[in-house]
């Protein structure tokens, strides 16, 4: 529903638009979709809405819940900024790990990911001083896999809730999604 743009919204605003809304079109609207923006939600529980988040937001809070904390994750990510700082004017600058935003709605997890697979995918063309400062990523195969998973997994539900919703057939859907994706993993990690 388009609400129109201004700079801020106050929640009593907001709800007043909500209803001018539906009244103008004879709506019912059970309950709406959004960030977790306390002026929309307040706006929502005054026009008698229920709030559901966005899943796109919801996955990020979880998935940031996941490695934020996570000395591993941490500690790589302290070696990936170490190691851009001293590459950042050498030979090595097709192998500098990629700037990382302080505020990242995944932690930074897809950024982290892409290069590092990029890096194991082409070790055996990297030279060998280069290898050895980028030891760290070998050694975090693990993380790196996890991470990739957990991305994987983010593109899938946003994919199919986004444009679905959460409803009876969609969750299943997901659920199939899920084992398939299980069953790719499965057979990635025999081969």
């Amino acid at each position: 529903m388009d609400l129109g743009v201004q700079p801020s919204w106050s929640s009593a605003q907001l709800a007043q638009k909500i209803k001018h809304k539906v009244k103008a079109y004879d709506l019912e609207i059970v309950y709406g979709i959004s960030d977790n923006c306390s002026k929309l939600k307040k706006a929502m529980q005054d026009c008698g809405i229920s709030w559901i988040g966005d899943c796109t937001h919801e996955m990020a809070n979880v998935s940031k819940t996941l490695f934020k904390k996570d000395e591993q994750s941490n500690g790589f990510i302290i070696r990936m900024n170490q190691l851009r700082r001293k590459w950042i004017l050498s030979r090595h600058t097709l192998l500098i790990p990629p700037e990382l935003r302080t505020k990242d709605r995944f932690h930074q997890m897809f950024v982290i990911h892409k290069w590092a697979e990029q890096i194991l995918k082409n070790w055996e063309n990297i030279s060998e001083p280069a290898k050895a400062e980028l030891l760290f990523v070998q050694h975090n195969e693990a993380l790196i896999i996890s991470m990739r998973q957990c991305y994987d997994l983010i593109q899938i539900f946003c994919s199919l809730f986004k444009s679905k919703g959460i409803q009876h057939n969609s969750l299943n859907q997901w659920k199939g999604k899920v084992e398939q994706y299980k069953e790719q993993e499965v057979c990635s990690e025999k081969a």
